[in-house]
């Protein structure tokens, strides 16, 4: 017979779930500075465009 698991087991799923989706986040972030990179360079950054990379660079990194 195959031993049941206990409840107190971690999944691992579920930390490689977060740190696949904090490289994917990182990386499209510097995707969307270095598109939106002459904007920053021009002093403009109340833009959804800059936004949302500053918020994806967060979850990246965090």
């Amino acid at each position: 017979m195959f031993q049941q698991r206990s409840g107190n087991e971690t999944n691992i799923k579920l930390p490689f779930s977060f740190i696949g989706f904090s490289m994917v986040a990182l990386i499209l972030s510097q995707l969307l500075i270095l598109l939106n990179g002459d904007l920053l360079v021009s002093g403009v950054f109340r833009l959804p465009a800059i936004w949302s990379a500053a918020h994806l660079f967060v979850l990246g990194w965090a």
